[in-house]
């Protein structure tokens, strides 16, 4: 992925604020920032869990027109059956075409998400 993510930019922080900056950064700074960057990582994982369902309900959809295996199940069963696979992040080892997909839908509910983030931190 290109973006750095938000436990990345927790992680870097959290690294950079070390002995040697101690006396220089204001603890009260150091604790705004990481409480704002723990805030947006709570908004991206909830949004995750949105857009990953989202996935699967589309998934569904394609899954039962294209494939005669799956044409007569209902959108309602393929979504449990591809909720059954969920391992982590992904689907698991063997599952490389649907992870994919995943990662591509994750990839470009990403590109929607600045707007998203500005307007969570206007209602705060």
């Amino acid at each position: 992925m290109s973006s750095i993510t938000l436990a990345h930019q927790i992680e870097i922080v959290t690294d950079t604020i070390d002995s040697r900056f101690e006396s220089e950064i204001p603890v009260q700074t150091t604790l705004a920032i990481l409480g704002s960057l723990k805030r947006l990582q709570a908004i991206e994982a909830q949004d995750l869990s949105g857009e990953r369902e989202a996935f699967e309900l589309a998934y569904a959809q394609k899954w039962r027109v294209e494939s005669p295996m799956a044409a007569g199940h209902t959108i309602e069963f393929l979504c449990g059956k591809l909720k059954e696979m969920r391992q982590g992040g992904g689907y698991g080892n063997g599952r490389d075409y649907l992870n994919f997909k995943l990662e591509g839908w994750i990839e470009r509910a990403a590109l929607n998400k600045p707007a998203m983030l500005s307007a969570a931190q206007e209602n705060k």
